[in-house]
């Protein structure tokens, strides 16, 4: 084990805000979260298997919900049957056993694809079913995705918190921001090394790939991929947020170039998730015309944003270099992507994946036995019909039962734009997810996007008890 510069920054402010409380402790772990081609600790023995800053982050964050006085208490309450603590417990638990039992109980009767440590570092290798380091690995993270939803869920069960979180966010949209300029910025002048100390870990760092002249954009990420899986939520919470009037300016600026970040990545999950969340945000704005809730933000965009998109088209057709090269980056990262060499490989994932469901008797081969291309493929085949279905009613308790309907506008607003941020990364993840684990930022948005149901229990008073939540 290996303790790495950024590992030791991790615990020296998880142990500040350990000491000092709220909120310094959950901004520093929605910062963390940022860091995703960081290593905070590496463990050779188990294969150079990474800790990352945020899983060191929370970690302090879970023990403070414990330490402190009724956050305990409000983070269990979000375990209450038929919530969606309770049904995303449900999936852990099995997911947990499928790790265990399935590699060992189906070992040999269906190949899967897996990662696999060579020469040249490590790749993807199709082999018999078996128990892999990758079961252990990725039950870790189930397990963390679990302790993280129900460390904000106490969070955000008090209005202060949940303010704190939102506040947080936003930050973090910008910092996001800044460091995709750094990115580019460090590209373009040849000096990235001096970005190495938050990119160490083990696995391939794609941060210096081009398409038509253009430079993928990762930020503080290892791909355009992983980037613009991060950069959706952002974009999707902050464009919500701008549009019903909560945090007008701060929020529309990070939706505006976050917006502009994910053009400028050359991610097809960023442009397929953008425009599929740009027609969500306008039909919503529609709506709000003809119904109570129209603010001056969604009357703006309504009107806008068909007459911008209109003049940027017109002017880069104007300019025939311009719309050349945008032309031939789209034909590269969308319309010809189907056909393409990553893409033809990325299909064999899925179809592999999909015929380890069926020939394990649709139980699943085990959570990290199994290597997809989209969730949709991933969750089946990691944890079979009984894990899909309980997973499922997460994700319904999460995007679609109804909020309280006394719930004030403020506070509807801020979960309602969670819940969006789900719903973005969610496509993110249908588009290009590898793993049944949708990272740790959608579980902060989910736990975010859970309160204030009709089945949860009332919210705290704005002023918070000692010990508890307080906004920055």
């Amino acid at each position: 084990m290996t303790i790495q510069f950024i590992g030791v920054v991790a615990l020296f402010i998880g142990l500040v805000g350990l000491v000092k409380g709220p909120p310094i402790d959950i901004w520093a772990f929605l910062v963390s979260l940022l860091f995703g081609a960081a290593a905070g600790v590496i463990f050779e023995s188990l294969g150079s298997v990474n800790m990352l800053p945020a899983h060191i982050m929370l970690g302090f964050l879970a023990l403070g919900v414990i330490l402190r006085r009724g956050a305990l208490s409000r983070g269990l309450r979000a375990l209450s049957p038929g919530s969606a603590g309770f049904w995303l417990l449900a999936t852990v638990v099995y997911g947990v056993v499928a790790a265990y039992f399935m590699p060992r109980l189906f070992a040999g009767a269906t190949d899967v694809f897996t990662v696999a440590r060579g020469d040249s570092g490590p790749g993807l290798m199709r082999a018999p079913l078996g128990p892999v380091s990758g079961n252990v690995t990725q039950t870790i993270y189930l397990v963390g995705d679990l302790v993280c939803f129900l460390a904000c869920a106490s969070v955000a069960t008090t209005r202060p918190g949940l303010e704190s979180l939102c506040r947080a966010t936003l930050f973090c949209g910008f910092l996001n921001l800044l460091f995709a300029a750094v990115d580019y910025a460090t590209f373009t002048t040849g000096t990235a090394e001096l970005l190495s100390f938050m990119r160490n870990a083990t696995y391939r760092m794609l941060d210096d790939v081009e398409i038509v002249g253009f430079k993928r954009i990762v930020g503080s990420f290892p791909e355009a991929s992983t980037f613009a899986y991060a950069t959706l939520g952002f974009f999707a919470f902050s464009g919500r947020l701008a549009l019903t009037g909560v945090h007008v300016r701060s929020a529309s600026l990070v939706a505006a170039f976050s917006l502009l970040a994910l053009l400028l990545s050359t991610s097809t999950t960023a442009y397929a998730g953008a425009a599929i969340c740009l027609v969500v945000l306008y039909l919503d704005a529609v709506a709000r015309l003809f119904l109570r809730g129209a603010t001056p933000g969604s009357v703006a965009f309504v009107c806008v944003a068909p007459l911008a998109a209109a003049g940027v088209v017109a002017a880069a057709k104007l300019y025939d270099p311009l719309w050349s090269t945008v032309t031939s980056l789209l034909d590269q990262t969308v319309f010809q992507k189907a056909t393409s060499a990553s893409a033809i490989e990325r299909s064999m994932w899925n179809t592999q994946a999909l015929l380890n469901f069926r020939e394990t008797f649709f139980l699943g081969a085990g959570v990290g036995s199994v290597r997809a291309s989209s969730v949709l493929a991933a969750v089946p085949a990691s944890v079979g019909v009984p894990g899909t279905l309980v997973f499922a009613a997460f994700l319904y308790r999460v995007l679609l039962s109804p909020l309280a309907r006394a719930l004030p506008d403020r506070e509807r607003a801020v979960r309602t734009a969670a819940r969006f941020a789900c719903f973005a990364q969610l496509l993110a993840g249908v588009f290009a997810g590898t793993f049944m684990d949708l990272g740790l930022a959608f579980f902060v948005f989910a736990a975010m996007a859970a309160g204030g149901r009709e089945t949860a229990p009332a919210m705290a008073s704005p002023q918070p008890a000692r010990g508890t939540w307080a906004p920055a």
